[in-house]
Parts: structure tokens; sequence; C-alpha cells
């Protein structure tokens, strides 16, 4: 006859801390594993698993930006991880989760989704993927590591984030100078948080003309050509020229109007700023994440 084995409701409780798992399923592990917890969790990691595998279908819409820069302003991470709901999004598990995602990313530098995925996420001693399974598990939606970037820069610029919307779109940006002290300055600072501000607002896809992909251009000349069709060669050139700037003014960051002062363009702020810092600033790069995008 095997022995019997009491689970105890401190042992039930216990495992349901280390594990987020619901009471049953935990009273059911320690169960199974005749009250190894080590092995129990272990059984509910496995359960979790085959949890997410079931949701994996269905859709994760909505979500959380979280984004993360360190106390020197050199280095930042942003990462956008979906769920189903927004209910889901605002509890502290998923927003934990994301803000601890954001900080890992800068630790650990993965090259790609992947990498992250195996990496071991402190906070849970898992790996990403299997914390990710057991959040799935515990709150009951299909979730996902959508998308992330990690920027790195030198002493001679300027890493800020903004979040917005409650997290439903998130921005970094980073500047750059002539001279490293200029990051320290207040109106540079204050900057860097319009800008960042900015593109939440506005959109832009990329930072100037030059970055702006050659065939989305050469789509827009052939809009502009066909919708002129018809008109004097020279009316045509013109109409299309005219049709590209307003393009350009659209999606590139430096000619968009600024947001809180329409009457000067992003480079006439970042150039007003810079005559006041005493340094050219550059607008090196910037990420704009929207959950549902």
């Amino acid at each position: 006859m095997s022995e019997t084995i009491l689970i105890s409701a401190t042992m039930v409780n216990d495992l349901r801390a280390r594990t987020g798992a619901g009471l049953m399923d935990c009273k059911r592990a320690l169960v199974e594993t005749r009250g190894n917890v080590d092995a129990a969790i272990d059984f509910l990691r496995k359960k979790g698993l085959a949890s997410a595998a079931k949701r994996a279908d269905r859709d994760a819409k909505d979500g959380l930006v979280a984004a993360y820069v360190t106390p020197d302003s050199l280095t930042g991470a942003i990462v956008m991880v979906s769920c189903e709901t927004d209910f889901v999004a605002k509890t502290d598990g998923f927003k934990d989760f994301a803000k601890g995602l954001a900080e890992h990313i800068v630790e650990k530098s993965p090259g790609d989704i992947d990498e992250l995925n195996a990496q071991i996420f402190k906070p849970s001693g898992a790996s990403v993927k299997d914390t990710l399974a057991s959040l799935i598990s515990k709150l009951g939606e299909n979730m996902g590591l959508r998308k992330y970037n990690l920027t790195r820069s030198t002493g001679n610029a300027f890493v800020e984030q903004y979040i917005h919307l409650g997290g439903k779109v998130g921005v970094m940006v980073t500047l750059t100078f002539g001279n490293p002290a200029t990051a320290q300055k207040p109106e540079v600072k204050t900057l860097a948080k319009d800008i960042a501000m900015h593109i939440a607002a506005s959109s832009p896809v990329a930072v100037n003309r030059s970055e702006v992909p050659a065939d989305q251009v050469a789509k827009e000349k052939e809009i502009a050509a066909e919708m002129a069709k018809g008109k004097p060669v020279a009316a045509i050139e013109k109409i299309v020229t005219g049709k590209l700037e307003k393009f350009y003014a659209q999606i590139c960051l430096l000619e968009q109007p600024f947001v809180k002062n329409p009457d000067i363009t992003v480079k006439a702020l970042v150039e007003n700023v810079g005559k006041q810092a005493g340094d050219a600033i550059t607008v090196k790069s910037f990420t704009r994440l929207q959950v549902g995008a």
C-alpha cells in the first residue's frame, strides 16, 4: 500500500505564492508529485505551457508598451507585450512583467526575440518564455512579445523615453551633441521630452528624408503622377513635387509642425534649443511602439 501524503493548506498557499497558479491547480500539483515542491513547480510550469499553447490561436490585440532608460541616460530599451484585453493589461502582474522585461533587455542585450525568450528572467528565475507562459496560465489570456528596441549611446548623447495613454503608445528617442556636457542642460532635457511627446502624438516614420525608403518615395510619385494624368508635363512635375513635399512633411519628424507650437517645425525647435545650449543638436534616432499596430 502506498503511503498517503498529507497536503496541508500551508503547502498549497506557499506553492501558490511561488508560482501564481490557482489554489486547486497547486493542490493537484502537490498531490501528483507527492508533496515535492520543486517537482510541483515543474508540473505547473508544464501545465502553463500547455495552456499557453491552447490559447495561442486567440488574438492578442491589446497589451502594454514599457521602457527603461539607465540613470546616465545613455542606454534604453522599449518593449511591447501583447494580451487579449485591456483588463489584463492593467493588472500588476502584467505591468510588472513588461517593465521588468525592459530592464532585462538593457542588462542582457538580446539579439532578437528568440534569444530574449531563452534568457533567464531574474525576477522569476525561469526563462522569459516560461515566465510568460506562467503569466498566461495565471491570467488566462494569450500573450506575446511583439517588438522591442535597444539603444546604446556614447557620452555625447541623451536617451529619453515617454509612455503615453497608460502604456498604449511608447517612444524612445536619442539626441546627440558635439559636447557631452550639453546633455545635462535643462533646456536639452526638456527638448528630448518634448520630442518624445511629439513623436507619440504625430507618428512620424523617419527622422528625415534620407531615411524614407526609396520604394515608398517612388510609390508616392506614381500616385501623384496618376492623379495629375492628362495635365501638361510641366504641370505634372509641379504637382508631383508639391505632393512629395506634403508627404515628407507628414512622415519626417524634422519637417512636422511641432505639436506644442505648430508655427515652427521640429527642425526649427531643435535648432533654437541648440543655439540656447551653445551646441549643435542632432536627433539621431527614435522608436515608436503602439499597441495593436
